[in-house]
């Protein structure tokens, strides 16, 4: 590998003053929040938020004006050894079975965990691809590396005090499967990967994050071959970074490098960079890049405990002086940018790293730069089968109580919603209709108001041939008990059919010895003892089509005894 040396350092003020954001708005994301990804997951157009936590990854669905639905959708991912996302966890939402819905893969703890998109945010089981190796910090990122139009997948592990660093390639297979096809050694303390195209020949490289490390802190590039294989690292001195990120920051056309700290590393053109230089703000955590003051320039915005510092971009590639903004929580790590209220500027989303007690929650701020705008009505699905009932939501606002839906649809008589619900703020109609026997085809979606004017939804409604319900029930929970401390579990389950589901049963079962209570969620109607086990009978009641219910908290407790220390058990939990 290559060494290239210098930095320099750009002492500067900072601003304590607001930057035109609103003040922040907290969701529970059940577990404690690790990395941040934005996509638009259910094809309405508007960012959605996707949270990796201990447990797997929250999914929060954008309803249009910059909240989002609560509770989230919870997925539990087991990744590498001990079936948890060991350490550092990363994840990205990307188009990987080539269907044109952003997929999320998660990496952690030796492994990659990929979750297909059905394409309405709801997700599909986890499937599972493991490096080989099985270190303490994992990172990912995705690219076409190989040049035939699929996301490929790039892995980055190390070990304690920067061991072992290694790469690994997954290939995409074109259809969301991937096999491991590269594998090499990396600069020492590779804590983090991203990929971009730094020397402008068509093919994305990767540059990795060296933070972990006794020795000199790096970042590192690794130009691709064009044949989904990495050249030797170039490495270039960085203080202490833990990531890194790629943007044009001087409008010259090639891609520079910002790592958290803040330093900048102007691209020279080539893929080689200029020695970085450093700006001071407060925190300096994980950071985001967008243009927040809209002046046609990338800035920087970096999570700092209980706040964010953004520093403005004065086109050039250097930075002026930072703002603080208000961001919420006690210690926000991960940060990441999208329009979450789509009036055309960057909002921001971060993570409350914070421990005892530790915090289960993300924190939204939206850019007021621009005014607010009114998107109109909007579908929480837009698709649903004709062998039984759908059940949809309609977003929107000031929608009047006592409103009702019916669908228009060519060809056939308008269908009218059985049962309508307005939200007592006005923002949401839910409304079922039953579809059995309605012809396959397009519908406009109307809302009658009690005075009898419509109002319709842009997006139409595709009823769709045959369709059935798909119940799943999950657990999310650490696979490690502490005897005498109570343990935190969630049930969490949904519907992802094209149909509602009728009232469906599901169970869970663990060790008589333990002792239970429920914390949240509806209870258990049934409670036998089988076997040993306690076996608690959950009843769900209906569930629409394309949809994940709140979580049911149980709070678990194994004795503080000899006879359960380091004693093996299963938690078993089916429908």
């Amino acid at each position: 590998m290559a060494l290239i040396c210098g930095a320099s350092l750009v002492a500067t003020p900072f601003v304590q003053a607001q930057f035109q954001f609103s003040p922040p708005v907290t969701y529970d994301v059940v577990s404690q929040p690790s990395a941040i990804a934005v996509a638009d997951l259910n094809g309405d157009g508007l960012p959605d938020v996707i949270i990796g936590t201990d447990f797997g990854i929250a999914v929060l669905i954008n309803k249009g004006d910059g909240t989002f639905v609560q509770p989230p959708g919870l997925y539990s991912v087991s990744v590498g050894q001990g079936g948890v996302l060991a350490g550092d966890i990363w994840l990205v939402a990307a188009d990987l079975n080539g269907d044109g819905r952003p997929d999320v893969a998660v990496a952690g703890g030796g492994g990659v965990a990929v979750l297909l998109n059905n394409g309405n945010g709801v997700f599909a089981a986890p499937v599972y691809y493991q490096t080989g190796k099985g270190l303490i910090q994992t990172s990912l990122t995705y690219g076409d590396f190989f040049k035939d139009g699929h996301n490929h997948l790039a892995v980055t592990e190390v070990g304690f005090f920067g061991c072992c660093s290694t790469l690994t390639v997954f290939k995409n297979q074109g259809d969301g499967t991937f096999v491991k096809t590269f594998q090499r050694g990396l600069s020492g303390g590779a804590v983090s990967v991203i990929s971009a195209d730094v020397n402008n020949d068509g093919y994305p490289d990767l540059i990795t994050a060296n933070g972990n490390t006794n020795g000199p802190p790096t970042v590192s590039v690794l130009i691709n071959r064009k044949d989904g294989t990495f050249a030797d690292p170039i490495d270039y001195p960085a203080n202490g970074t833990r990531q890194v990120r790629a943007a044009d920051l001087n409008h010259d056309g090639s891609v520079d490098l910002v790592l958290n700290g803040i330093g900048v590393l102007l691209n020279n053109g080539d893929g080689t960079f200029a020695p970085a230089k450093y700006y001071s703000a407060p925190g300096s955590g994980n950071i985001a890049i967008a243009d927040f003051d809209l002046d046609g320039n990338l800035d920087v915005a970096a999570s700092a405990g209980a706040k964010i510092s953004i520093l403005r971009n004065n086109g050039d590639g250097t930075f002026g002086l930072p703002i603080i903004v208000e961001a919420g929580g006690r210690s926000n790590l991960a940060i990441a940018a999208g329009d979450f209220d789509a009036n055309g500027d960057a909002d921001l989303v971060v993570g409350d790293n914070a421990q005892n007690p530790a915090a289960h929650a993300i924190h939204v701020v939206l850019n007021q730069k621009l005014p607010p705008v009114d998107l109109g009505l909007r579908l929480s699905i837009d698709h649903g089968g004709n062998s039984g009932s759908v059940t949809l939501t309609i977003f929107g606002n000031s929608i009047p109580s006592g409103s009702t839906a019916e669908l228009v649809c060519s060809g056939q008589p308008d269908l009218l919603a059985t049962d309508n619900t307005v939200a007592p703020n006005g923002g949401g109609l839910s409304a079922k209709f039953n579809l059995i026997g309605s012809t396959p085809g397009q519908c406009s979606v109307v809302i009658v108001k009690p005075d009898g004017s419509k109002s319709i939804v842009p997006k139409l409604f595709t009823i769709e041939q045959g369709g059935a319900p798909a119940v799943w029930v999950d657990l999310l929970g650490f696979q490690r008990i502490r005897a005498g401390r109570p343990q935190e579990f969630y049930l969490v389950y949904g519907n992802s059919g094209q149909i509602d589901a009728r009232s469906s049963a599901f169970w869970i079962a663990f060790p008589q010895f333990i002792s239970w209570s429920i914390g949240s969620g509806i209870t258990p109607d049934g409670i036998d003892s089988i076997d040993g086990d306690t076996v608690l009978t959950f009843h769900t009641g209906g569930l629409s089509a394309s949809s994940v219910s709140p979580a049911i908290m149980l709070n678990l407790l194994v004795p503080d005894s000899p006879e359960h220390a380091h004693q093996q058990f299963e938690i078993r939990t089916w429908q």
